[in-house]
């Protein structure tokens, strides 16, 4: 089982982020990982208008567990 997935928004940083830890997968500091690139952006931020208002956020949380 891996310890930590390592998500990558380019397959460059992918690239530089697995030279500095020794590989795509393996074990650093005693944690086994793997370096998963994606090909675009993988996270949007929202316009103020389409955020969540903070008394709802539990609600949220709660679908997510």
């Amino acid at each position: 089982m891996i310890d930590y997935l390592i998500i990558a928004e380019k397959p460059s940083a992918g690239k530089k982020i697995a030279s500095a830890l020794g590989g795509m997968a393996g074990n650093f500091d005693g944690h086994s990982y793997k370096i998963l690139c994606s090909q675009g952006h993988i996270i949007e931020f929202k316009e103020p208008h389409e955020m969540v208002p903070i008394n709802q956020i539990g609600k949220l949380l709660y679908l997510v567990k």
